[in-house]
């Protein structure tokens, strides 16, 4: 993260300052956000942008958007209410977003009104004593619309289910509108996924990729097939163009080069898809996570035969081969506090306690005990292929088998130990929640793991500098934590894989540091 400093004034003379502000007589504590900086000093002045604080150095000026001010001299930054609005896909402008403006208006103790929903757009009206008025835009359209509305200006907030591309992020930096990928512009507001669902009765519990892409292209039209019972197989899905639908081309059935069938019945919604299926013996459909209802998600099964299930924890980890991320954008020149009062909510715990209330699936730390690995881990030993990797699988269940896997989980770029760009934002998420959690006799154990390219030797030992970085990075994130928690880390290459390693997409998520917590060996 970049800590925005400007203005800064070796001159130890406050009277220019002090002529346009209030004094603040208190020493306070300024922290970056992701805890990389502080600076301790007597606030001067907050103009409700900036700080402005007399230090060892001089003056120096800091945008609030970055930093947290701590001790009681510390002003009220609560926003007050302001016009803005928000364009993108409509995963999130016509579910997700009217139920968390309304969360955060409750939050707030202000009224939320539909004041207008012309077209495309609702316009939401916040009110409150202390925070005055403010008018919401929500325009539904795409993803690429939201991206096109922010760098224009005329939106403060693109909605995006998807990561910013290349193109993008070039013509923004280009622009001068700054880096869509720095922790400042970019914010994940919540996961989903894309799931295959069947009737519960359905006796067909998961599902090949290849014979998703079979079935859904009208080449397999019985449950027989699959083992299943001698039944019409009955297609259910999105129209065409929405971004459910798109996902689906994309993941499902465009390594193949085939195309979904004339025989699919369409629906407006991913609610509809999901009650369709649940009234039809031998549906199939594809629809969000967020809208499974009452309908049964099928385990996906990948080439190489590992099996993972639609849960909110393989979701979060990112292993449920049809994960989703979902962003909010902004610009490096549209810092609005009313607008980062609203984002700061969504990335709360309170904000994603609403998230997961509304279907979606939430950020906030959950564990899972290692019998939740069972499949992956009989996968790995049936398919090891050295006395190696078994002997390392057994070194690593000695570790593991009585720990708890949290859900957070950092992944790096092929061959290298940076950290991708969630990662910056989960390593202050972790620190925060083991500062919050009684960790009395506990030890965190940060393990590494790569994928299958290159030696075995030089994998184990990237594997440990990535558990090591990733300790490391939690650690600085909150210095009082290394006195609290017992921390280790360690690396077992590429055993245990969470995907195929034949896939560009399995080998990006077995690089990877998972964290466990155990209770301290005797």
């Amino acid at each position: 993260m970049k800590l925005s400093i400007s203005g800064l004034c070796l001159s130890t003379s406050m009277a220019s300052v002090m002529a346009v502000s209030t004094a603040f007589a208190d020493t306070v504590e300024i922290e970056a956000r992701d805890g990389s900086i502080r600076i301790i000093g007597e606030l001067l002045e907050f103009d409700g942008n900036h700080y402005s604080i007399q230090t060892a150095l001089g003056t120096l000026r800091i945008a609030s958007e970055t930093v947290i001010c701590k001790g009681d001299g510390c002003p009220d930054t609560t926003a007050n209410f302001g016009d803005f609005e928000m364009a993108g896909s409509r995963v999130l402008t016509d579910k997700l977003m009217p139920r968390l403006l309304a969360d955060y208006a409750f939050h707030r103790d202000a009224s939320n009104t539909l004041v207008s929903n012309a077209g495309t757009t609702n316009v939401f009206r916040l009110e409150s004593e202390f925070s005055g008025a403010g008018e919401i835009r929500i325009a539904s359209a795409d993803t690429e619309a939201g991206f096109e509305a922010i760098g224009s200006g005329q939106a403060a907030v693109a909605l995006a289910s998807r990561s910013a591309n290349s193109n993008e992020i070039e013509s923004f930096e280009a622009s001068s509108l700054g880096n869509l990928k720095s922790i400042e512009q970019e914010n994940i507001i919540a996961l989903d996924a894309l799931v295959l669902v069947t009737h519960p009765s359905n006796p067909v519990h998961s599902i090949s990729e290849e014979a998703a892409a079979l079935i859904f292209s009208g080449q397999i039209a019985n449950w027989n097939a699959l083992g299943g019972p001698d039944l019409p197989i009955v297609l259910h899905g999105r129209n065409p163009g929405t971004g459910t639908s798109e996902m689906f081309e994309d993941l499902v059935l465009s390594e193949s080069g085939l195309s979904v069938s004339r025989s699919l019945n369409t629906h407006d919604t991913d609610e509809a898809v999901a009650d369709a299926v649940w009234l039809e013996e031998g549906g199939i459909g594809f629809t969000s996570y967020a809208a499974l209802g009452n309908a049964r998600a099928l385990d996906i099964e990948e080439a190489c035969g590992l099996r993972t299930p639609a849960t909110s924890f393989t979701i979060k980890s990112e292993e449920y081969p049809y994960s989703q991320v979902l962003y909010a954008y902004r610009t490096s020149d549209d810092f609005d506090p009313s607008v980062a009062d609203f984002m700061e909510f969504i990335t709360s715990d309170n904000g994603q306690d609403a998230v997961k209330a509304i279907g979606f699936v939430d950020q906030n730390i959950t564990t899972e005990t290692v019998n939740g690995h069972g499949f992956r881990l009989a996968t790995a030993i049936a398919t090891s292929e050295s006395q190696r990797d078994l002997n390392a699988l057994q070194n690593m269940m000695q570790e593991l088998q009585t720990a708890e896997r949290l859900s957070t989980t950092f992944r790096f770029n092929t061959g290298s130990s940076r950290l991708n760009a969630r990662a910056e934002a989960d390593t202050q998420r972790l620190a925060s929640y083991l500062e919050e959690t009684n960790m009395t006799g506990k030890e965190v154990v940060f393990v590494g793991f790569t994928d299958s390219v290159g030696k075995s030797e030089l994998n184990e030992f990237l594997s440990q500098n990535r558990a090591e970085l990733v300790m490391q990075s939690v650690l600085d994130a909150s210095p009082s934590l290394a006195s609290k928690v017992n921390v280790r880390a360690v690396g077992f290459g590429e055993i245990a894989p969470v995907g195929c390693n034949e896939s560009n997409r399995g080998r990006t998520i077995n690089r990877r540091v998972e964290v466990w917590v155990r209770d301290v060996p005797a």
